[in-house]
């Protein structure tokens, strides 16, 4: 009888479910990401209907820091900095005549996801990491959005994680450099929120493919939606 307990004590652990902890639904990873795109929306709106209101523009100012910071943060854990880099380019491809149509620019101003496109390959070269469209991404630099200053952030960041605070200070004076002297504080308080959090966060979560798809086609979305707006009113 005694030996029958003794099986039992011995058994009854080994039975026990097993506890499995889940990444939780929303990261700070995430948040960034919504932050980006909220902030991005009020950017737009501000320069296509509401007259360039300082305000607004203020607190758009922390998009491209947003953006970009995540794609440099990003770099270091793509599988493969070639598909990344090429959704990145088909992105800018997508939206060009949405851009063009929204803001009313010339088609050679090209949008940002060609930006962040060019930073990457930037960043994969810096790194010894084969990228096979860099020579594009080099014609590409004089027609971009945010200029050298805006791919220099994002290959600054990217080496966040090796070298710590020369990367971190050399990616702020690249985002005043890309956001100009009147958004001086909007443009570091979101460059310090979006390398402190991507730096020091514990997050290991990867989106699911349906955000993914979210992610990537909201800005064309958008875009679409103010070339719309912009022509009903």
């Amino acid at each position: 009888m005694s030996d029958d307990n003794s099986v039992q004590r011995l058994t009854a652990p080994a039975l026990a479910p097993h506890v499995i902890h889940r990444p939780p639904v929303v990261d700070a990873i995430t948040v960034l990401k919504i932050a980006a795109v909220a902030t991005m929306v009020i950017d737009h709106s501000a320069i296509a209907f509401f007259g360039d209101s300082m305000w607004m523009r203020q607190i758009g100012r922390f998009a491209m820091p947003l953006f970009a910071g995540l794609v440099g943060y990003n770099l270091g854990r793509t599988r493969s900095v070639d598909r990344y880099a090429l959704r990145l380019l088909l992105l800018g491809l997508v939206s060009q005549p949405l851009y063009v149509a929204a803001f009313g620019g010339a088609w050679h101003e090209l949008n940002v996801g060609f930006t962040l496109f060019v930073g990457v390959c930037a960043a994969a070269m810096l790194h010894n990491w084969r990228v096979w469209p860099l020579g594009l991404a080099l014609v590409l630099v004089p027609f971009i959005d945010y200029g050298v200053p805006g791919v220099l952030y994002i290959v600054a960041v990217s080496f966040v994680a090796r070298y710590g605070w020369p990367a971190f200070v050399i990616a702020v004076i690249a985002s005043i450099g890309f956001n100009g002297p009147a958004y001086v504080a909007a443009t570091v308080c979101a460059s310090v929120l979006v390398i402190a959090t991507l730096r020091f966060s514990s997050s290991r979560r990867w989106p699911t493919r349906i955000e993914r798809i979210a992610f990537y086609t909201f800005y064309p979305t958008h875009l679409a939606g103010i070339a719309v707006l912009a022509f009903i009113l």
